[in-house]
């Protein structure tokens, strides 16, 4: 199945719960360039009125933390992390 921008946002548009891979392949398209910025612009803007699920939030924060190169602070002094 061939994934379009445009129906993740129409989807959201109309209420519904978007799915963990959704939203995945939108964040995936907009650092590869195939979502264009006109529907990276829309998305906020349905999510801002529909709201996002508790589910739909955690994918979103992961898919952008994986979209890119993620830093290791293992090796930095910093507060204790128990």
């Amino acid at each position: 199945m061939t994934f379009l921008p445009q129906e993740v946002i129409i989807r959201k548009r109309d209420g519904e719960v978007l799915t963990r891979g959704e939203i995945g392949q939108f964040i995936a398209g907009l650092t590869e360039g195939s979502v264009s910025h006109a529907q990276a612009a829309r998305s906020p803007w349905r999510c801002f009125f529909r709201d996002m699920s508790l589910d739909e939030r955690v994918a979103l924060t992961e898919a952008m933390r994986d979209s890119g190169t993620v830093l290791d602070w293992s090796e930095l002094d910093g507060p204790d992390r128990r």
